[in-house]
């Protein structure tokens, strides 16, 4: 399943939150927090597939797909830049991935129907689960480091002993 499928949508929130790190989802997923005014628990669930169960928890799912340009300006699900992220994420063999692509075609299609934003990220979500599945419960992030880092430390001062 693509890894970057559940953070998409939710691309949809599916998109998105399998390569959280990677297109940093944590720090869109604070903002919509507050935002949309839900629980981090909340946030959490939904991170972990489970659809919202109000409209603040769909508002949250649309502003993370927002926050990572898979909305337009309309509050409809782009397919383009959905399927740009995943190219541009996803770790999944060939075969899989285009069949993300087909998934998230489908669904976008299906999502954009509704007028709210809200609802048309929640569809996209529900319509992602549907079709692709949860996302895997246990994730591996590798981060990548330079060779060499460098600290510039401030000047220093030591009082070695003081008298009176």
């Amino acid at each position: 399943m693509s890894q970057l499928v559940y953070p998409l949508c939710a691309a949809a929130v599916f998109l998105v939150y399998q390569s959280a790190a990677d297109v940093g989802l944590l720090d869109y997923s604070g903002q919509c927090v507050t935002e949309a005014g839900i629980t981090h628990e909340e946030a959490d669930s939904i991170q972990q597939g489970n659809p919202p169960t109000n409209q603040k928890g769909k508002c949250y799912v649309a502003c993370v797909l927002k926050s990572l340009g898979v909305v337009d300006q309309q509050g409809k699900i782009s397919v383009n830049d959905a399927n740009r992220l995943i190219e541009m994420y996803s770790t999944e063999p060939n075969d899989a991935k285009e069949k993300t692509k087909q998934a998230v075609t489908a669904c976008a299609r299906e999502a954009n129907r509704s007028r709210n934003q809200c609802d048309v990220s929640y569809r996209m979500m529900r319509c992602l689960l549907r079709k692709r599945g949860r996302p895997a419960q246990t994730r591996n992030i590798t981060i990548g480091l330079p060779q060499s880092i460098t600290f510039q430390l401030p000047p220093l001062s030591l009082t070695l002993f003081s008298i009176g």
